[in-house]
């Protein structure tokens, strides 16, 4: 259940545009979620968007370290949202977005995924 496959990842244009335009959001003090219920065609739980605006953060390298390192925060902490996904017997698209204007370290990202995750799980 640790691993972040290619069918969880969220790829479809039109689904991004649907998540956008008719998704609710969570606010967090780093990261803003944006999530809406889907009916994908496979058996996934949710799939997942990881964001890093330009206009945040300027340098590709940053950016991908950014994404990275959230990918990883949030390969550690999906099991416990997934399993309420699960016994309510949904599926989401989700969208995770950066908002700050530095990099942070790690472990800050790490609290602050896992933070707005329980949020989602609370809300669902």
């Amino acid at each position: 259940m640790q691993t972040f496959p290619k069918n969880e990842r969220l790829c479809g244009k039109t689904t991004i545009d649907n998540l956008f335009t008719n998704g609710r959001f969570i606010k967090g003090p780093l990261f803003r979620l944006v999530w809406n219920i889907e009916e994908f065609d496979n058996d996934t739980i949710a799939q997942t968007l990881i964001v890093v605006p330009k206009k945040n953060i300027k340098n590709a390298a940053n950016r991908n370290v950014l994404k990275r390192r959230m990918r990883e925060a949030f390969r550690i902490y999906k099991s416990g949202l997934y399993t309420k996904i699960k016994s309510k017997k949904q599926q989401l698209a989700i969208a995770i977005i950066y908002q700050e204007q530095e990099i942070l370290p790690y472990k800050v990202i790490q609290e602050k995924i896992k933070l707005i995750l329980d949020r989602l799980s609370e809300e669902i």
